[in-house]
């Protein structure tokens, strides 16, 4: 029991599975370059591994930002948390923050950057993932 829990997230916290962690500015810059999110996460992290495992291959297609190894990743975090180093946090490239969204609503955001439009099956049928994206997030704000 312990040795397949250890090896579960050995496999989650993988650079084979997870994509590598940015520094903070290089992942500002990426993002302003191509639209897409920058994710601070932090290992260890449930709803990280979580999110992780959700998106799957897709994660690749966010810039990642490991808050325990960037201090300005964890500061940058605080800055929108009240305080605190809640992970995951998504910032869009337009500087608009959301501290801790579902999973799904990070994919939404990834294709909402375009940067993917994959037919998903949701509950009104075969459609696209992207469908009602942009009236989430500006619904946040």
């Amino acid at each position: 029991m312990v040795l397949s829990a250890c090896v579960a997230f050995a496999a989650v916290n993988s650079p084979l599975v997870f994509p590598p962690s940015l520094g903070t500015e290089q992942a500002r810059r990426r993002s302003a370059a191509d639209g897409r999110p920058v994710i601070h996460w932090r290992p260890g992290c449930r709803c990280c591994g979580r999110s992780r495992f959700t998106l799957g291959r897709d994660a690749r297609r966010a810039h990642w930002v490991g808050i325990r190894r960037d201090p300005a990743a964890a500061a940058s975090v605080r800055a929108v948390a009240d305080g605190n180093e809640t992970a995951p946090t998504v910032v869009l490239p337009d500087g608009q923050a959301r501290v801790g969204p579902e999973p799904e609503r990070v994919r939404e955001l990834l294709c909402a950057a375009g940067s993917f439009r994959v037919p998903r099956l949701h509950p009104g049928g075969i459609g696209s993932a992207c469908d009602g994206v942009s009236s989430w997030w500006s619904a946040q704000t």
